[in-house]
């Protein structure tokens, strides 16, 4: 069995702070400390739903169905179906236990795509079949839309017309609704693309001892692991940090773009460690040596 070691400075744990949307913060920082780490989280954002019972239900009930359903996250998935799932929905193919529909031999049910393995893993929760789930191989260097692109595209060009695809995602704190590239890819495919915003994310005021934490945090070398350039730039509106705190405060982001924000924001000691978002991928990120 093998057993991850948490990273030390001078014999002492380093301490970690996850910094995402609140709820993932606090799961992710739970599941270092129980490998050992001391860590904590910085919740920056908070997801709340945007679609009212009716809404949701009125949208799940809409006919003809898509061939495929995209979930940008795992709150997509959640924010989607809610705690009232019913297994024998025609967009899903019922419960775990079920046997499975397969999407190639019926069209009466979408195919669902995710862009991770945590957004896998919430529609496996709601009863999501595995031969009904397209998401890019837990192996992949990064989990975004191109990777899933890759994965689906020759589904996509073998699909008779016309065809359409629904992509289920948030709006941010700022109205934005995402990067527009996969239904870009899939428009001059040819497919008919729906955006359903189900969820929003909205920034959560920081209190002045809030401040004073992030700054002795980042005086202290922390390392703060980033998996959301709004809580980034949140974090860095709100406190003014010295010079020497930024450069000495470690950074762990999860994709290229929110690394390059980093640097935008003067951070130093910035790296990308593994887009999987698990614990065990964060801790395994941290094994870096410390310079």
């Amino acid at each position: 069995m093998s057993h991850t070691r948490a990273p030390t400075r001078d014999s002492q744990p380093i301490k970690v702070v996850v910094a995402r949307a609140q709820r993932e913060a606090q799961a992710g920082a739970a599941g270092l400390r129980s490998l050992g780490f001391d860590a904590t989280h910085f919740g920056g954002l908070q997801v709340t739903p945007s679609l009212t019972e009716g809404q949701r239900a009125e949208l799940i009930a809409q006919r003809p169905t898509p061939r495929a359903i995209m979930y940008v996250s795992a709150n997509a998935v959640e924010a989607l179906w809610g705690t009232n799932f019913v297994e024998n929905s025609p967009l899903v193919s019922g419960s775990i236990e079920s046997v499975a529909i397969n999407f190639e031999s019926t069209h009466s049910q979408p195919v669902h795509w995710a862009t991770g393995p945590s957004t896998a893993a919430a529609l496996a929760k709601i009863g999501v079949a595995e031969s009904n789930l397209a998401c890019p191989s837990g192996q992949r260097p990064q989990f975004d839309s191109e990777a899933l692109w890759a994965v689906v595209e020759p589904q996509v060009q073998a699909w008779p017309r016309p065809a359409s695809v629904w992509i289920i995602r948030g709006r941010d704190a700022d109205g934005q609704v995402g990067r527009p590239w996969l239904a870009q890819q899939l428009l001059a495919a040819g497919v008919d693309v729906t955006t359903h915003v189900v969820y929003e994310r909205r920034l959560v005021p920081m209190s002045q001892e809030a401040c004073d934490l992030a700054r002795a945090s980042f005086a202290r070398g922390d390392a703060w692991i980033f998996a959301n350039g709004q809580v980034l730039s949140h974090l860095m509106d709100c406190v003014v940090f010295t010079p020497s705190q930024l450069a000495n405060v470690r950074v762990l982001t999860t994709h290229p773009s929110i690394a390059s924000l980093a640097r935008d924001w003067g951070l130093v000691r910035v790296d990308q460690g593994d887009a999987g978002h698990s614990a065990v991928e964060w801790a395994q990120s941290l094994q870096l040596s410390d310079d």
